[in-house]
C-alpha cells in the first residue's frame, strides 16, 4: 500500500483516538513508577521532525517512550529510533501498533526497550526527545545528558508548559523553534 506521509499521520492519529484498540482513554494522565505519562500532540511531532529535517540518517532516542507515537512519527520521516520505557504494559502496547502500523509503512526501524533510560547508554543519539516529568529524577538525568550527550546532539524538551524548565536546562544552549507548536517545546544542544 501506497500511502503519503499525510496519510500515514493521520492513519496513526487514528489508531491513538481508537480507545478500545489501544484500552487508554487519552484524557487519563498516568502516575507510574519512575514519573508521569501524558501524551504527545502528533501534529507536533510532525513539525518538529520537519524543523529539524529528521531523515534516515538521523538517529533518536525517545526517553519514556510511553505509547510509542513520538517514535512512530518519528520514523515515519525515516529516523532510526529507540523507544526506552520502564512501564512493561506501554511495551507491550507499542510493540502491537507497531505490528498493525507495519502494515502502512516500513516500521522496522522503531525499537522499544524495557528499561529504565537512566541505565541506558545516550551516548550514540543524534537527537534525544524527553517528555517534562517523565522521570521523577531529572536531576540525575540532566548530570546523565550532561556527560553522555555527544557534541552537536540535540535534545527535545516537550509537554505541557513548565516556567522553571528554562533553569532546570540551563546548562544547555537553546535553539529557536517555530511557535506553531501547541505544547511547551524547547530543542538544546551542548
Amino acid at each position: 500500500m501506497n500511502l503519503t506521509n499525510l496519510e500515514i499521520l493521520n492513519k496513526i492519529k487514528e489508531i491513538y483516538r481508537d480507545e478500545e484498540f489501544v484500552n487508554i482513554k487519552w484524557t487519563d494522565l498516568f502516575y507510574l513508577k519512575k514519573g508521569v505519562w501524558v501524551s504527545s500532540n502528533i501534529d507536533d511531532i510532525a513539525k518538529i521532525a520537519e524543523f529539524l529535517k529528521i531523515n534516515e540518517n538521523s538517529y533518536i532516542v525517545d526517553l519514556g517512550s510511553g505509547d510509542g507515537r513520538v517514535c512512530f512519527v518519528f520514523s515515519l520521516f525515516g529516523a532510526k529510533i529507540d523507544g526506552i520505557e520502564y512501564n512493561l504494559s506501554f511495551i507491550n502496547l507499542s510493540n502491537r501498533i507497531k505490528k498493525h502500523l507495519a502494515s502502512y509503512f516500513d516500521t522496522s526501524k522503531v525499537n522499544f526497550i524495557h528499561k529504565d533510560f537512566l541505565d541506558h547508554n545516550l551516548s550514540k543519539y543524534d537527537i534525544l526527545f524527553y517528555f517534562i516529568s517523565g522521570s521523577f529524577d531529572e536531576r540525575n538525568l540532566k548530570l546523565k545528558l550532561l556527560k553522555e550527550m555527544k557534541n552537536k546532539a540535540k535534545l527535545i524538551v516537550y509537554g505541557r508548559s513548565i516556567p522553571t524548565i528554562k533553569k532546570k536546562f540551563s546548562e544547555f544552549k537553546e535553539i529557536k523553534i517555530p511557535k506553531s507548536i501547541s505544547y511547551f517545546c524547547r530543542i538544546y544542544y551542548k
